[in-house]
Formats: structure tokens, C-alpha cells, sequence
């Protein structure tokens, strides 16, 4: 799975996409379920994940969906925690958010909290606050939302858990940008350009760069809009040369979000001894 899951994270998406499926048409769970044990995670179920972020950023915003779906239903089916996290977290969240699938994303982000809160992992109930934090800002706006994700962005840095992290750099800094805190939203993205430069965390610069050219729109300094042209420009070349429409689809004239977080409030459920079931 190292090269499937490093070409997305790079952001050749288009070999990613064909090492993933040829490895789904092919792949025989061993029946000890030894995969597990040495990998963590069902290496299906993994698959399935990084195909569904694939499948997003070049333009397949359903078929990512549906792909994300089999994945939870792969996890539940198993009984394997940590996978279903694993979905949850790195793929479900996420990807509901982006589609603005708004009831999927809140039901995938209770079903984080809940499982996360059940089997005491710390750094994916701190994910699970920042999806919550990012859905609160869009259904009840910045001042709800925007707290509960600063929180969590913070508790990751001090954690030094860098998975996603800049993900959610990138989400506090179009928070703070829509608070009126654009200094502070410019330091957030920078700081998110700085670790996807250091860590090759190419899948996430075109984005970044159309953040960072809308933030620098909102300064009053000269030369701002030649500035925040030149972002734009460069964001869109390099979605174009990643396959990834998802990114590359903003207009020039009327640059937007990217990864604009939409969601529904539903209820959570309490926790139970049961084995794993999906939440309603």
C-alpha cells in the first residue's frame, strides 16, 4: 500500500488511481486477518480511503462518496475500530464536508466522536472536534464553530500530529480570514504552505495557494491584487498538472473556497457495549 497511498500525497492522482483499483480487483484478505495485526488497519478498507480522496480531487465527487460509503460498511462489517476511524476520520469527514453533503457530515463526525470516545483515542476525538468545529461554523456560524476548531488545530500542534494537520490549517485560516482576523489567517496559511513544502504534501498546495490569494485580496497594501492574481494563477496550473478538477475549478475572476464546510446538526447516540453498528 506505501506506493498507493504516497502518489495521492504527492499528488499524482491519476498512477495513484490505477495502483489503487488494480490492487482492489486483486487483493485476498488473508483469513487470520494477519493484515491487521501487522498494518493496523484492513488494508481494504485503506484502499478504499485513499481511492475516495482520489476520486474527489479529480472531479467524482459521487463516486468518492459511494467509495467512502463501502468503506465504513467494510470497517462495521469487521468489527475493526481503528479502520472505521481510520474512515471516518481520513476520508468520510472530510469528503462530506467538501461535497457539502451536510446530514452525511454531521453523522460522520458523531460517529467519530462516539467510536473515538469509546476506545480512548485521544488524537482522533481532537479530529473529530475539529470536523465539528468546521460543520458549527458553517450551520451556526464563526463564533460557535470557529473556537471549537482553534481548539483543536492547537491540541494537534502540541501533539505533534501532523496527519491532516495541514487540512485543518487550511480550514482555520478561511475561519479566521471570515472573522475579520486576516493577519492571524495569513500566519495559519503560511504556516500550512510551509509544512506542505517541507513534507512534500503536494495534494493540498493548490488549495492553499487560492486561500492565500483570497487572504491577501482582504490587505490594503499596494500591489495586492497582482499578488493575489499570481496565487490564483499558480493554484490553478497546479491542479491542472495533479488531474485534480476538484481544486482547479475556481474561476480566476471570482476565486472561492476550495473546501467549503457544510453540515446539518443531528443527534449523537449514546455509547454501548454492542459490537460496531452505524449511527442514525
Amino acid at each position: 500500500m506505501a506506493l498507493q497511498r504516497n502518489f495521492p500525497f504527492l499528488g499524482e492522482q491519476t498512477s495513484a488511481r490505477g495502483y489503487i483499483e488494480c490492487m482492489l480487483e486483486r487483493y485476498v484478505a488473508p483469513v487470520n486477518r494477519s493484515d491487521v495485526v501487522r498494518f493496523q488497519f484492513d488494508q481494504r478498507v485503506t484502499a478504499r480511503i485513499t481511492l475516495s480522496r482520489v476520486l474527489w480531487l479529480q472531479g467524482f465527487a459521487d463516486q468518492a462518496m459511494r467509495t467512502v460509503a463501502g468503506a465504513i460498511d467494510d470497517a462495521l462489517a469487521i468489527q475493526h475500530t481503528l479502520s472505521l476511524c481510520n474512515a471516518l476520520g481520513q476520508a468520510a469527514c472530510p469528503l462530506a464536508i467538501a461535497t457539502g453533503g451536510l446530514s452525511a457530515a454531521d453523522r460522520y463526525a458523531t460517529m467519530l466522536v462516539h467510536y473515538t470516545a469509546r476506545h480512548g483515542a485521544d488524537v482522533w476525538q481532537t479530529y473529530g472536534r475539529c470536523f465539528k468545529g468546521m460543520l458549527l461554523i458553517k450551520r451556526d456560524g464563526l463564533d460557535v464553530g470557529l473556537p471549537l476548531l482553534a481548539a483543536g488545530v492547537e491540541e494537534l500542534r502540541s501533539a505533534r500530529f501532523v496527519q491532516y494537520y495541514t487540512a485543518f490549517l487550511a480550514a482555520l485560516a478561511e475561519g479566521l480570514a471570515g472573522a475579520g482576523q486576516v493577519v492571524q489567517g495569513l500566519a495559519a496559511v503560511d504556516e500550512a504552505l510551509m509544512r506542505s513544502d517541507k513534507s512534500e504534501e503536494r495534494w493540498i498546495f493548490p488549495e492553499l495557494l487560492q486561500l492565500k490569494g483570497e487572504l491577501v485580496l482582504l490587505q490594503t497594501s499596494p500591489n495586492t491584487a497582482a499578488v493575489a492574481e499570481d496565487h490564483f494563477q499558480q493554484s490553478l496550473e497546479m491542479a491542472r498538472r495533479q488531474g485534480a478538477l476538484a481544486l482547479g475549478a475556481a474561476d480566476l475572476d471570482e476565486p472561492g473556497p476550495a473546501l467549503a464546510p457544510t453540515a446539518q446538526d443531528t443527534p449523537g447516540a449514546e455509547a454501548t457495549g454492542a459490537p460496531l453498528s452505524p449511527l442514525h
